[in-house]
């Protein structure tokens, strides 16, 4: 048994002497106990010098502009007494020769009977990294600058080349053939339509993109702008099956930016197919327009990068023209309308565009009904405490967003922590749309929350939208060792599974 210790302890030395990452351990009274040999080389101090002194009076005794950090304000004190398994932030720390230098901490506490006793300290340079990402960002301004500038130089030939071109078709014999200048056109159509997009993006990374916001009748503007490109569409019958009466706040020239991007694209990527079928409608208080195309359909992992900028998919990219800027670009405008924008896709069958403008003025949770204790209920979210299996039993409702999961969530947190309870059964069964834009914050906040509240076991049902699956495992991609969560397909097996859990 000895010796087996003294093995371990030899495996444990040379693991942090070797480690790249400085790594330190600092007792409740904020003191070094350890450091390795890589932290010595980093800060430029002796183990003996550093734990003569509070340690964050010697490597960590200034904010970034310049004053001093109290004792109770100091990070690595901070992250003592937390629960959480570990916190991680980008600051300034200093080296022996008083020089600073940008890091990414990360401290877990060590506990002893529940009690927090010592930290250990993982720090990494990220000078190199940031220098790095400066450039990035330098020479992204630049291209962004140089689209802007190129377009705005190609735009002024193009619009007269044009201008001559339709000036000349009218001029004409009509025994001439005419069709040569049509063709003409059409190919400058879709150079204007090129750079249109290239000043958009560039517009929305300087945020100039304008918007004129007034109340409109949508379904109006649809029939609109659908008869206007089915007069330049000629291999697709655009079908209009729904149209609700229905008036929304937006810029009517940025919506209907948005319809001929998503028309355009799903006439494009169905040349097989010979008709494309729109539905707008109201449900749950948003506008719902959907864009249903019968082509190649998208494979499930290229969908969460769809309405990156300029991507495309690799083997599309060769086939159908196109700089991948007409997702972006709408994805980007119904942001701006508060909205969100989804797909649902299935290879060799087509995808289904959809986008989603809440209405003026709706109620989004209407009145609650809770006790503040056991349950509690409104239009979004529904929990109820299991008693006899002590698990909250959660059923997400409709479409949710940002506010509306940080709502629900912090609802749970409330709850789990007043009953005391490990266990959550997180049913997304009537979850519609994406959520993506809290998936973030609920894997950096949320989850480590519920983890220091008491939560162990997570059972999560799926949604059926693609894009809510995906933001389902986004949201919970950096596991908290201490939380075992399960993904399902079915209320009964999540439940039969988070049951079990002791």
């Amino acid at each position: 048994m000895l010796a087996d210790l003294e093995a371990h302890i030899k495996l444990i030395k040379t693991i942090t002497d070797n480690a790249t990452a400085a790594l330190l351990m600092m007792n409740k009274s904020g003191f070094c106990t350890f450091m390795n040999p890589a932290a010595e080389q980093m800060f430029g101090y002796s183990f003996e010098e550093i734990s003569a002194k509070p340690l964050h009076y010697m490597i960590h005794h200034h904010r970034p502009d310049g004053s001093d950090y109290p004792l109770e304000e100091c990070p690595l004190d901070r992250a003592l007494p937390q629960n959480f398994e570990m916190r991680a932030h980008k600051d300034l720390f200093f080296r022996k020769d008083g020089s600073s230098f940008p890091v990414l901490c990360a401290a877990s506490p060590i506990f002893e009977n529940g009690e927090p006793v010592s930290t250990v300290i993982e720090v990494r340079d990220i000078t190199e990294q940031q220098k790095y990402e400066a450039e990035i960002q330098q020479l992204l301004k630049n291209k962004d600058e140089f689209l802007s500038i190129a377009s705005h130089e190609l735009k002024t030939p193009l619009t007269s080349a044009k201008a001559y071109l339709q000036v000349a078709i009218t001029k004409l014999k009509e025994d001439f053939p005419i069709h040569l200048i049509a063709n003409s056109l059409k190919q400058v159509d879709r150079l204007q339509r090129l750079i249109a997009d290239l000043l958009d993006v560039s517009k929305i990374n300087s945020g100039q993109l304008p918007y004129n916001l007034s109340d409109l009748n949508f379904s109006e503007l649809l029939k609109s702008s659908i008869a206007n490109l089915q007069q330049t569409i000629s291999t697709h019958q655009l079908h209009i099956r729904r149209n609700d009466v229905v008036t929304v706040n937006g810029d009517p020239s940025r919506l209907e930016q948005v319809i001929d991007n998503l028309i355009l694209n799903a006439v494009k990527y169905s040349p097989d197919a010979d008709e494309v079928i729109i539905d707008s409608y109201v449900d749950d208080n948003n506008l719902v327009v959907s864009i249903q195309d019968f082509g190649i359909g998208i494979e499930q992992q290229n969908l969460n990068k769809i309405f990156d900028r300029y991507y495309r998919v690799d083997n599309t990219a060769a086939k159908y023209q196109g700089l991948g800027l007409g997702l972006y670009i709408s994805s980007e405008i119904v942001k701006r309308h508060n909205g969100s924008f989804w797909i649902e896709s299935e290879p060799g069958k087509g995808s289904t565009f959809f986008f989603l403008i809440p209405l003026p003025d709706a109620e989004v949770y209407g009145i609650p009904e809770t006790d503040h204790q056991t349950f509690y209920v409104d239009r979004k979210i529904s929990i109820q405490l299991n008693v006899e299996d002590q698990y909250l039993s959660v059923d997400w409702k409709g479409y949710q967003n940002l506010q509306t999961v940080q709502h629900g969530c912090m609802i749970m947190l409330d709850l789990l922590s007043k009953n005391k309870i490990s266990k959550v059964l997180n049913d997304n069964t009537h979850v519609k749309g994406n959520w993506s834009e809290a998936a973030d914050w609920g894997n950096d906040f949320w989850f480590p929350a519920m983890q220091a509240a008491g939560l162990r076991y997570f059972a999560w049902i799926y949604s059926p939208s693609t894009f809510a699956q995906l933001a389902a495992h986004k949201s919970i991609d950096l596991m908290i060792d201490r939380i075992t969560a399960q993904f399902f397909t079915d209320v009964p097996e999540a439940t039969n599974w988070l049951v079990k859990q002791v």
